[in-house]
């Protein structure tokens, strides 16, 4: 019983700041205008600072994990796999294939799994969750480009899709992260603090706007079609990844990044991605929701077990 409870404390801090938001978007506090603002503004430019931050901050040579990396990239790919074939037996309507196939997959790397993680370990896991965090989110949205310009019928070069990925904010944050890491550059003590200062109201105020950005009145079909994509990504695809790291051997730093990054619920851009590619956004929204309301059962659940078989 501590175990779980103690598996609660660490997932409910980020779960509140979620109902906070969501408090707010009831109470009417934000216009949807707002909300859409203040997405961009954590999207492109407080996690890219973030993620910029960490790395800075991390000694590259113990935290690049390369055995970490290419399973999590394995996993995906193997997940996507399954996912494709699962989504599409259920689910003929291509406007609504695209949102499943994403919300099934695509993790809240950056905003949930990277404060996850250092909730459960501490900050000594920062810098390798924020490498894990960016490749994963990279992978995420390759994925989510090809599968929207694929079911809107339109032609996309592997140019064009990685183009899009290197353009990406986390991506720019972490290259230049790691830019000034190998170059060995130090900067200025008043930039640090700046940087480390909107490093720590990230979190808080990414959470909150995730909450904000929830519409909770959908139809039947709506919620009947995205429960097949909220237990794949909240139950199916963690479980192929914890399975698959336990018979590899990943424990302590590794474990916990694996099952905070596979286990996260849906990448609050998912709504705005969809919305872009002019697909059923109330489908896509519907994922956030219900990812998150059922993450406060599935996530505890996780992290228990993993504390209660002493692999952490």
């Amino acid at each position: 019983m501590s175990i779980i409870i103690h598996s609660i404390e660490i997932v409910a801090p980020l779960l509140i700041f979620v109902a906070l938001g969501a408090l707010l978007n009831y109470r009417k506090g934000l216009s949807q205008n707002t909300i859409n603002e203040v997405i961009a503004l954590v999207s492109k430019f407080f996690l890219p600072a973030t993620i910029f931050i960490h790395i800075y901050n991390s000694n590259i040579r113990k935290d690049f994990d390369i055995r970490l990396f290419v399973f999590i990239t394995f996993v995906f790919i193997l997940a996507v796999l399954i996912n494709n074939f699962y989504i599409s037996y259920f689910v003929k309507d291509d406007r609504q294939k695209s949102v499943l196939l994403q919300a099934s997959i695509r993790s809240n790397c950056t905003l949930f799994a990277l404060p996850l993680s250092i909730y459960i370990y501490g900050d000594s896991i920062a810098g390798m969750a924020s490498l894990a965090a960016v490749i994963i989110t990279n992978l995420n949205n390759l994925y989510c480009i090809y599968v929207f310009e694929h079911f809107q019928y339109a032609d996309i070069s592997f140019t064009t899709l990685l183009l899009r990925v290197l353009r990406h904010p986390l991506t720019i944050g972490l290259l230049l992260g790691l830019s000034v890491q190998i170059l060995q550059f130090r900067l200025p003590a008043v930039i640090l603090k700046c940087i480390s200062q909107i490093s720590q109201i990230t979190s808080p105020v990414a959470l909150m706007i995730i909450g904000a950005s929830f519409i909770f009145r959908h139809s039947r079909e709506t919620v009947k079609n995205i429960s097949l994509a909220v237990v794949y990504k909240l139950v199916i695809y963690p479980a192929i990844g914890l399975v698959l790291a336990y018979w590899l051997g990943f424990r302590n730093e590794g474990l916990v990044v694996i099952v905070a990054l596979l286990a996260s619920p849906v990448a609050v851009n998912s709504f705005l991605t969809a919305k872009s590619y002019n697909c059923d956004t109330d489908l896509a929204n519907a994922a956030l929701v219900y990812s998150y309301m059922l993450a406060t059962v599935t996530l505890p659940i996780f992290i228990s077990l993993i504390t209660y078989l002493n692999l952490i």
